[in-house]
């Protein structure tokens, strides 16, 4: 308890830490109230295999097998681990060894899940590991930092199928530098998603993708608020592009900004939604504004597949589309068929 490290290198082969290198022997243990800050934990040698996973920055390795570790109110800052800026907690956990990080259960570097089984990522690698690992159904997953994407292969996030309903809340963190060039349909920092998309904002992020496509929510099923978008662009060669929404299939998309950013592709292209799709029922977007940014619409598709600054197009029957509150200033119209709002 109570501990403070600062300013220190540590070097070895394996089971490095900066407060204890490997935990051993069953039983429960807890470190709390500790600090590791502005230090080094640097490799000797290469043993491979697990070993050389086993590098964190308050605990190396759980290596016992009927283990738990509690990890309660610690904190890193400007720490490396292995020649990478890092705040890994721990390196390796052995199957049977439960590591819990304020009550909420170690699944990943960057993720830990609390008793609903709910995700609470915390850095890159986080988003990353989620990218690859669909949450399960009716779980909810929760920023609990900034995340700079600088540099980071990501591929956004998706639900497990389209049959459950989950919950994605920023917390009023951002997400910044994502750079997506790959060219796949459905892309978005969320690519497939029944539920609410809530409480976060995007800065520099660039896209290019291949259809029903946005730097916010590909295609969605439910509502969207309290999202900002600024200085980022999405370049989408097929169709259904936006900057919040590409294909939008059901709910409403409330206080959504989006600044100084830019929206192209072939068909309804939107500066918050591409397109409004499947569902009838009430369909509205409130309280949005889109400034400052291009809307480029480039019209291949013909007079049918529009564009605009607020709503591409509505590709639906049986639908009321309420629009209410929304601005839009500033923003330079390219292409064809595409309008003010």
């Amino acid at each position: 308890s109570n501990c403070s490290v600062e300013g220190t290198s540590i070097k070895g082969y394996a089971a490095v830490g900066a407060i204890a290198g490997i935990a051993l022997s069953n039983g429960e243990r807890t470190i709390e109230n500790c600090t590791v800050k502005n230090c080094s934990l640097i490799q000797n040698g290469n043993f491979g295999g697990d070993y050389d996973k086993m590098f964190g920055a308050i605990v190396g390795a759980l290596y016992s097998g009927n283990l738990i570790v509690n990890v309660n109110n610690c904190s890193v800052e400007d720490t490396n681990i292995k020649d990478n800026a890092s705040s890994v907690i721990c390196g390796f956990v052995l199957e049977g060894d439960k590591l819990l990080i304020n009550g909420n259960e170690f699944v990943a570097d960057g993720v830990t899940v609390d008793a609903q089984g709910n995700y609470y990522i915390s850095n890159a690698a986080g988003l990353v590991y989620m990218s690859a690992n669909a949450p399960k159904n009716g779980a909810a997953v929760k920023l609990t930092a900034n995340i700079d994407l600088k540099d980071v292969e990501f591929n956004g996030l998706k639900a497990q199928n389209w049959v459950g309903k989950n919950t994605f809340d920023g917390q009023g963190y951002t997400v910044s530098n994502w750079t997506y060039e790959g060219g796949a349909a459905d892309m978005g920092f969320i690519r497939q998603w029944i539920g609410p998309i809530k409480n976060v904002n995007f800065e520099n992020c660039h896209l290019k993708t291949n259809g029903r496509s946005a730097v916010v929510a590909g295609k969605i099923y439910g509502v969207i608020e309290n999202v900002t978008v600024n200085n980022c662009s999405i370049e989408d060669s097929y169709w259904a592009c936006g900057i919040i929404a590409g294909l939008y299939n059901a709910g409403s998309i409330k206080n959504c900004t989006v600044t100084n950013s830019s929206v192209k592709s072939n068909g309804g292209t939107g500066g918050i939604v591409g397109v409004i799709n499947e569902e009838g029922g009430e369909r509205n977007i409130e309280n949005c504004s889109v400034s400052n940014s291009t809307i480029n619409n480039t019209g291949v598709y013909g007079d049918v597949y529009t564009g605009g600054a607020l709503v591409g197009m509505f590709n639906v029957d049986n639908a009321t589309h309420l629009i209410k509150g929304c601005t839009v200033s500033n923003n330079p119209l390219e292409g064809d068929h595409v309008v003010e709002k």
